[in-house]
């Protein structure tokens, strides 16, 4: 790896080690009673303690983005966060005690920060997929002083996406003062590491957790503790899913939408024509991809973002029921015993709030999702203390509403400007029902009966997308039905997780979120659903395969039989995406994200460079309208100014619609071929735009560009080989 990379690879740790300070007044409050502290997710805790003041500050308009406000925001989280953890804490038991795993800890977020930064390093590019999309954010928020940032694909509107992580990344960026093009691979890099470590304290608190419930503490016990963390570390950050049995058969040709199952491929086998992808595309029309595939493509979206938070949330509701199951609060009369309630977990409540509003605004459903998460645990929890079944109900509908008041009122500022890009809930397959009731096909409020959509997965499919925790999660019921003791709150936390889970993965089978899209119309709805699934389906089986105990010992061996080959097939996962990935990994780059333009457009390249040395703030820069997944786009994605029109499917997908596409598209095309012309003019002033691009990307998109009639509109500001700036006349606007 080049020094450099070695280099900004410390500095950036020693940044997010520096997030340890804001965080450990509230890791220590909240995670007292966890075998770890949640020492982990201390840099997660702390950058979220920092991010959403100056997020909310500049939303407010009452502070703006900089490098010296969020330092500033930054010191004065860390001075009360230490202030309170020595007023609190001074007389308590250190963190001496906890030495061992607390170190062991940061090696696992160092390693795998470096360990990422090193794979980013074999082609670092900023290029593919939705790279284009996620710079754009980065770099339009980077130029931002104010909130919501402006949309660098449509001139004049703001972001109209769920761009909470996106944010940090941009609060990182901003506080190191490194370029976007490098802070992109370090982010990627970050939150592998963040997850990687996260996951292994919860895996380890997990079983850890039960041990103690169950009399089992001891060095055995560490270490088993040890290893179901590094499992479910491994499952998340590295495995697939039993897709990987096609490597073994005579396999099926790439895009495919109806393979067949492996028992009728059987042959030679032919793993060297094996595709990555596959695993996460194999259900027709659908979605269901998983970190690890996330992790290697490498685009810093908002799924991949949201995972820190993710796992803060987990362990925050893992530390709220251990906390409730050892409490001694009275339950008689809802009102008062509600009122008690919240106020003996009020930490856990109110930064739960704090966490659903950043999951919300940072990966949309996440907050729905881990809200009822908190619902099911809160019931299962109280119904294990003994408590009626309707007042444990009304506890835990009253908690989990309390939680979500404050949550929608952090959020505010982004819900003011977010529109949602789903219209409803639409019923899979709902030819049936619209015959019984003799409807027309149609939405029915926010519910939509279209009888054109069916679309369900074959059963070995799913199988080959869900076996193994399924598998996993089936043996667990079991166990937990048949045994005699009472199960700990490490198993009521993974039987309610696991429940969750399996309604998740469920649900796309008879509804999906209406959106845009009429043949992948529930590609979405699988994709938010199904990964989320994922993330707590790793965790649970690393948890599972090492808390199963049998009556019976002959059913140990039966259990590795059918264990062990579908951990083989999950594992050797990444085998095959990073060498389909990375096929050139003979010789490490610097982990900039933009030199790879140097080489393939360097006239682009250099007016880049030029922009973003010479253009403060976000002037409006025209340039062709790109299709979605291409090049196009290209000095907007790049620099952070906005264009008239961009990336035109991915606003028709955000803006629920073609209106606003159709129509600046056929505008961009009025100003590039008909410059001299009023409505050019007078679209120029519309969109206020001040710089104008002729590349060959233009002169491709319209034949009829007269350059001579485009120095009309202004003066040439910047020249190198096919590529000029001009900058539009002042009189023109």
């Amino acid at each position: 790896m080049p020094d450099n990379n070695l280099l900004m690879i410390l500095f950036w740790w020693g940044l997010m080690f520096c997030f340890n300070l804001p965080g450990i007044f509230l890791v220590r409050k909240l995670f007292r009673n966890l075998p770890d502290e949640g020492y982990a997710l201390i840099k997660v805790a702390g950058l979220l303690l920092v991010a959403l003041p100056v997020w909310e500050l500049a939303s407010l308009h009452l502070l703006p983005f900089s490098q010296r406000g969020s330092w500033s925001i930054f010191l004065i989280a860390t001075l009360a966060s230490m202030a309170l953890t020595f007023k609190f804490f001074r007389s308590e038991r250190s963190l001496k005690s906890h030495l061992k795993i607390i170190f062991l800890e940061e090696i696992l977020f160092l390693g795998g920060l470096t360990l990422w930064a090193f794979v980013r390093s074999w082609n670092p590019d900023i290029h593919g997929l939705e790279k284009f999309m996620d710079f754009a954010f980065l770099n339009s928020l980077l130029r931002s002083s104010y909130f919501p940032p402006a949309d660098p694909w449509l001139a004049g509107k703001s972001i109209n996406y769920y761009y909470f992580g996106h944010f940090v990344a941009a609060l990182l960026t901003k506080m190191t003062g490194l370029a976007p093009e490098n802070t992109y691979n370090l982010m990627i890099a970050t939150v592998f590491g963040l997850t990687f470590s996260g996951v292994f304290s919860l895996g380890f608190n997990l079983f850890a957790l039960h041990k103690q419930e169950t009399n089992g503490s001891g060095h055995k016990t560490y270490i088993s503790a040890v290893i179901v963390g590094l499992l479910a570390a491994i499952l998340i950050t590295l495995g697939g899913n039993l897709h990987t049995i096609y490597a073994f058969t005579k396999g099926y040709a790439v895009g495919d939408n109806n393979p067949k199952p492996p028992w009728e491929l059987l042959g030679a086998p032919n793993p060297g024509l094996y595709w990555y992808p596959s695993a996460v595309r194999f259900i027709p029309y659908t979605i269901h991809e998983i970190p690890s595939y996330s992790f290697i493509v490498s685009d810093m979206h908002a799924h991949l973002l949201d995972i820190p938070a993710v796992l803060l949330t987990l362990t925050v509701l893992l530390a709220l029921i251990m906390k409730i199951a050892g409490s001694t609060v009275a339950v008689k009369n809802l009102v008062p015993s509600l009122q008690n309630f919240l106020r003996s977990f009020s930490a856990y409540f109110l930064f739960l709030s704090v966490l659903v509003a950043v999951m919300y605004m940072g990966n949309s459903l996440d907050g729905a999702i881990y809200s009822l998460l908190l619902f099911l645990l809160l019931l299962g929890v109280l119904l294990t203390r003994g408590q009626r079944f309707l007042m444990a109900l009304a506890l835990a509908t009253g908690a989990t509403f309390l939680v979500l008041i404050p949550a929608l009122i952090l959020a505010l500022p982004f819900s003011l400007n977010f529109d949602p890009f789903a219209r409803g809930i639409g019923v899979n397959c709902s030819q049936g029902i619209l015959q019984i009731l003799g409807l027309p096909s149609g939405n029915y409020g926010p519910l939509y009966l279209e009888g054109d959509k069916c679309q369900r997965t074959p059963l070995f499919m799913f199988l080959i997308v869900w076996g193994f925790p399924i598998f996993t999660s089936a043996i667990f019921a079991i166990m937990m039905l048949r045994q005699k003791t009472k199960s700990s709150i490490a198993d009521l936390y993974v039987l309610s997780g696991t429940v969750l889970s399996l309604l998740l993965i469920i649900f796309p089978e008879f509804f999906y979120f209406k959106d845009i899209y009429p043949l992948h119309f529930r590609a979405n709805t699988m994709f938010k659903l199904g990964y989320q699934s994922s993330i707590m389906f790793s965790v649970f089986a690393a948890y599972i395969v090492f808390r199963l105990r049998f009556r019976r010992r002959w059913l140990y061996p039966l259990f590795g039989i059918l264990l062990l080959p579908q951990l083989f097939l999950i594992l050797i996962y990444p085998y095959f995406s990073i060498n389909g990935y990375y096929p050139n990994r003979t010789k490490s780059q610097p982990l900039d994200g933009l030199k790879y333009l140097a080489a393939l457009y360097p006239d682009d390249y250099q007016a880049i460079l030029w922009l973003k040395k010479n253009i403060s703030g976000q002037p409006v820069v025209l340039e062709m309208v790109g299709e979605s997944y291409t090049d196009k786009g290209l000095i907007s994605s790049n620099t952070g100014l906005p264009t008239v029109l961009g990336w035109a499917g991915h606003e028709w997908g955000w803006h629920s619609g073609p209106q606003i596409v159709n129509e600046r598209s056929a505008q961009v095309r009025t100003i590039y071929e008909q410059p001299d012309s009023r409505e050019a003019r007078n679209l120029l002033r519309l969109y206020k735009v001040q710089y104008l691009v002729v590349s060959n990307f233009e002169r491709q998109a319209y034949p009829g560009l007269s350059e001579a009639k485009i120095a009309s509109l202004g003066n040439p500001v910047f020249v190198s080989g096919t590529v000029n700036i001009y900058q539009v006349n002042k009189n023109l606007l």
